[in-house]
Parts: C-alpha cells; sequence; structure tokens
C-alpha cells in the first residue's frame, strides 16, 4: 500500500507530504491547481522518463519519494536477487531530479531506472487516458485476456514459449545448413585448411606465457649482462664494497671486547659481508652460465609469431584457439555427412512443430474457456457502470505461424446500443465508455491483480449525471481489494470518497504552489458543493452536496 508520496521543488509544487489510506483516495481541485502534477510526480518516482521542464522554476534539484508498507513476498525476493536491504514489510522508493540527470534508488540503494521501473510492478498500477487508448490496439487484447485467465493460461503460455524457441532455434540451422554442393565444397575447403593450420602448430596451454618470458630475457641480454658486469664491479673490484666493507670488519676486530656496543656493530658488518660476497659469486656465476644463442631467439621469435597470429585469427588465447579448432573439426563432419545431419534437423523440426502445434492448441483451449467467462463477467460489470443494452464478444482467429504466445489472434468485439451488430472495440466505444470499459476490466480482474494499489487519472472522461454515480459505486467496490487513487472533476465520483484530498494553487510572496491536504469531513462537503455548483453556494446546492455523500457515508 502507498503510505506517503513526498514532493519537493517539481513543478508547482514547493514541498508537499500527502498521507494516503486504504479504500478509496479522492483528489479534486480546480482546474490548473495542478492535480496532474501529483500522477506525474509519482510516475517519475516509479522510473518512467524525466519530464522536460518538470523542476520547479528557479530551483537545480527536486525530488519524490513513495513510501509502502505491506509489500509482497514477490517483491522481497526480487530486491534481495539484486542485494537491497528490503527487512521488515516496507520499501521506499526515491527518485532525484537536477536538471536533465536523474538518480534513483530503493532503500537507500542506488538502482537504475529500469530496476525501479520493474519493481513498481509489484506496488502499483496506473491506469490514465493513455492506458484507455491501449484497449484501442488490438495487439494488446491478447495479454488482457491472459492476465484475466491468470494461473490457468501462465504455464501452458511458457511452455509454449519455450518450446517456439527450440523450433526457431532448430529453423535457423537448417537455413544456414541448406547450402549449394559448391558451396558445401569451398567451406570444406576452408575449414580443412584452418584445421590443418592449428594442428600443425602443435600448440600447449601456457606455451606462449613461457616463450614470452623467454623472448623478453633474449631480447634484453646486452642490457642484462652490462648491468650485471658493472654491478659486479662496485661490489667486487679494486676498492669495491666487498673490499670496503671487509677492511671496516678488520679495523673494528682490533678493538673487540672493549664495548659491548662495538661487538654489535662488528657483527653486524660480518653479517653484510658475508651478503655481499654471496652476491658477488651470484653474478659471477649468472655471468659464467649464461650465453646468447642467436638461433634460439630466431626459434623464439619465429614460434611466438606463430602462436601470435593463430591467436590473432582464431581466438584471444591458445585455449580459445583449442576450442575453436574442435568446433571447426565439429562443423566439417557435419558438412561431410550434410545430408545425415539435414535429415536429423528436419526430423527434429518436424517433431518440434508437432509439438508446438498440440502446445498452442491447448493453450488456444483454455483461452475460449477464459474467453467465455470474460465475457460475461465483463458485460455484467458494464451493465452496472451504466451500459444498459451492451454485448461482448472475444473473437479468435489463427495466426499464419505460431509465435512464442501462441497462434492465436484474438480481438475484442462490443456492441453498446440495442440493434448494433457486433464491431471492433476501436470502431465502436467514444471517449466516455473507453474509460468505463477500462474499468469494468479492472473491476473483473481485481481479485486476480497482485499489485496493491490502483491509481486512476481522467477515469471520468467524456461521462456525467446516471453514469457517473454507477462509475463512483464501481470505483468503492474495487477499493475493497485495493488501496484505490482516483484523481477526478465529478462530484459524484468524489463523494464516494473514503479519504478526500484538495489539491489548491495560491500566489505566496509573487510565486504560484500547489498545496494539498485531506479535507475533514465538513470540508468535504463544501468541496463538493463546489464541484457541482461553482461559485454557486446555494442552500440547494450544498443540500445535493449533502445528499450526495450521505449515499455513500450509509454503505
Amino acid at each position: 500500500m502507498l503510505d506517503c508520496v513526498h514532493v519537493k521543488n517539481l513543478a508547482l509544487i514547493q514541498e508537499s507530504e500527502i498521507m494516503f489510506s486504504e479504500g478509496l483516495n479522492i483528489l479534486t481541485g480546480e482546474t490548473g491547481a495542478g492535480k496532474s502534477i501529483i500522477i506525474d510526480s509519482i510516475s517519475f518516482a516509479l522510473g518512467e522518463r524525466n519530464a522536460s521542464g518538470f523542476l520547479r522554476e528557479g530551483e537545480t534539484e527536486g525530488m519524490v519519494e513513495l513510501y509502502f508498507s505491506d509489500i509482497s513476498q514477490e517483491l522481497k525476493d526480487y530486491l534481495r536477487a539484486r542485494d537491497i536491504d528490503c527487512e521488515g514489510n516496507e520499501v521506499i522508493l526515491r527518485r532525484k531530479l537536477s536538471g536533465r540527470r536523474s538518480v534513483a534508488n530503493i532503500n537507500g540503494e542506488g538502482v537504475a531506472a529500469g530496476v525501479l521501473k520493474e519493481a513498481a510492478g509489484y506496488l502499483i498500477d496506473i491506469h490514465g487516458q493513455h492506458e484507455h487508448q491501449s484497449l484501442l490496439s488490438e495487439s494488446r487484447h491478447l495479454s488482457y485476456l491472459d492476465s484475466f485467465a491468470g494461473e490457468k493460461v501462465t504455464g501452458k503460455r511458457e511452455q509454449v514459449k519455450e518450446i517456439f524457441y527450440r523450433y526457431r532455434d532448430l529453423k535457423n540451422e537448417l537455413d544456414a545448413s541448406d547450402i549449394s554442393d559448391d558451396e558445401r565444397l569451398r567451406e570444406m575447403d576452408l575449414l580443412t585448411f584452418e584445421i590443418d593450420e592449428i594442428t600443425d602448430a602443435g600448440l600447449t596451454p601456457g606455451e606462449d606465457t613461457r616463450l614470452e618470458e623467454e623472448f623478453r630475457r633474449m631480447k634484453n641480454f646486452d642490457k642484462i649482462v652490462s648491468a650485471l658486469g658493472e654491478a659486479s664491479g662496485y661490489l667486487r673490484g679494486d676498492r669495491g664494497a666487498e673490499d670496503a666493507i671487509d677492511r671496516a670488519a678488520t679495523v673494528l676486530s682490533s678493538i673487540s671486547g672493549l664495548d659491548g656496543r662495538v661487538d654489535s656493530i662488528a657483527l653486524t658488518i660480518d653479517q653484510v659481508c658475508d651478503l655481499v660476497r654471496g652476491a658477488g659469486k651470484d653474478i659471477n656465476a649468472f655471468l659464467d652460465d649464461s650465453g646468447f644463442d642467436p638461433e634460439r631467439f630466431d626459434e623464439v621469435t619465429r614460434r611466438l609469431d606463430t602462436i601470435n597470429h593463430l591467436k590473432d585469427k582464431f581466438g584471444g588465447s591458445i585455449e580459445q584457439v583449442m576450442i575453436c579448432l574442435e568446433e571447426k573439426k565439429e562443423k566439417l563432419d557435419k558438412l561431410k555427412n550434410l545430408t545425415d545431419h539435414l535429415e536429423m534437423i528436419k526430423k527434429k523440426l518436424g517433431d518440434t512443430s508437432e509439438e508446438l502445434s498440440e502446445n498452442c492448441i491447448a493453450l488456444s483451449d483454455i483461452r475460449k474457456e477464459a474467453a467465455k467467462k470474460m465475457e460475461q463477467c465483463l458485460v455484467g460489470s458494464l451493465k452496472e457502470l451504466n451500459f444498459l443494452d451492451v454485448r461482448f464478444k472475444v473473437e479468435f482467429a489463427k495466426k499464419d505461424t505460431p509465435d512464442q504466445t501462441g497462434s492465436d489472434d484474438i480481438r475484442f468485439l462490443i456492441s453498446t446500443n440495442p440493434g448494433e451488430p457486433l464491431k471492433p472495440l476501436v470502431k465502436v466505444a467514444s471517449g466516455g465508455e473507453m474509460s468505463r470499459i477500462m474499468l469494468g476490466l479492472k473491476s473483473i480482474m481485481a481479485d486476480k491483480d497482485k499489485v496493491p494499489t490502483l491509481i486512476f487519472d481522467e477515469i471520468d472522461t467524456g461521462i456525467s449525471g446516471e453514469t457517473a454515480n454507477k462509475v463512483a459505486v464501481k470505483m468503492r467496490q474495487i477499493s475493497k481489494d485495493h488501496q484505490v487513487i482516483c484523481i477526478t472533476h465529478l462530484p459524484q465520483i468524489a463523494s464516494a470518497a473514503e479519504h478526500h484530498f484538495l489539491i489548491e494553487k495560491n500566489v505566496e510572496e509573487g510565486v504560484t504552489i500547489s498545496n494539498i491536504r485531506e479535507l475533514r469531513e465538513d470540508e468535504i462537503n463544501l468541496e463538493l458543493s463546489r464541484m457541482i455548483g461553482g461559485d454557486d453556494n446555494s442552500e440547494t446546492i450544498r443540500k445535493s452536496a449533502s445528499e450526495m455523500r450521505k449515499k455513500f457515508a450509509e454503505k
């Protein structure tokens, strides 16, 4: 459930905190007061893209925080899989806007906007005019039916998707393998050449590393020998370090036993002398044993050239070259036995095609059963929304070729007036009807929809009178299973509120600011009166508002 929305420095809002509750939360206000800013702010916090000019005038940073409680186990699992702390049953979504750059986090952990958006899918669903339009897209109708069918269709649809991907991979492999004899022979010649090239090289793992180290030593042989010779001179030459240290030791030995501290120094010098002699012997031994072998240097150079050529051509390491070799051998074997290979793929493809067809039929049967129930439920829901003589049908057609969703092409047909034939939804429904059809869909899917919070924006487009009363009743029904937040300009819908918030626009010190606050019961009646009569605050209007409110207060 969405407990709190905290908005700072966005559009007309300087800083505002809105505390929502369970049930039906209604937001109203005069035109231009900033009702849409609340939805835009929530949408921004849920990961929607930055809105141009969304920052409040004169500010450099803005922010939205959403506080949710009683989060689902599914969301906890999603967050933990991404190393996001979610102890307890609360989660905080925060998004900060600075210029055109935004930073998002969940429970204090920085996340990409895409992760924020995915997490939001477990928490909240916003239904505005843009989603009403999605009903006009017949490509979306299948997803609505599958959502209604719920778990009955989910498992079978996943199975169909897995089989389809196997079928697609086999089809691609068959297409890639179906080549002419000339092309097959050319490719076999190339593969044979490359296999021989790698095999003849006789590569061994780690060989390149060992040779590179040897090459480096040999390439720098002169520099190494010169430096060691010079170092030997400093250590063992006439008046070198070894001679100087030896003389120092002799001098100190002449006063041995006169002072314990001097004896300690003498011991240290003796140890240094031993170390210097040892280093000198090691240098001389290295110089005696080492010798530059031009033939070996050429051999190492040529071998490294061969290895590096193969690495550049077939992979970045000897291990990758050897993997490539096995792949080429396997491909050559397939080409040598292409007829048998093609027959094997064709058989697998035929079996998979049959498996896909059988599962598509099973999936379609599940959908058709769900469609009948959906038709009955939606017609009943639409009649409650003042569609007095309405018919609705889910029309099925078969795709030319199945895909990951199955073989069904469906579209919604509707008739909203007596005597009219069923027609595609896109050709029949008006804006107001589309809003109610969407509301009807949401109401029949309420028990299947796991998202706890629903937001309705512009759900009252194109309706009034008794239809608005029916919509208000339906909204109240949905709010029994979900937290509902609704922005409306109709008093009939506002009168159903369990919690009513007023959005007001004021000018403070020459600056326009939008504020939002929850109304007391007496203030709700005043707001309903304003919505009914505008500036007319007559006793008749006030009584009408009171009666409208009382109707829902008694429920």
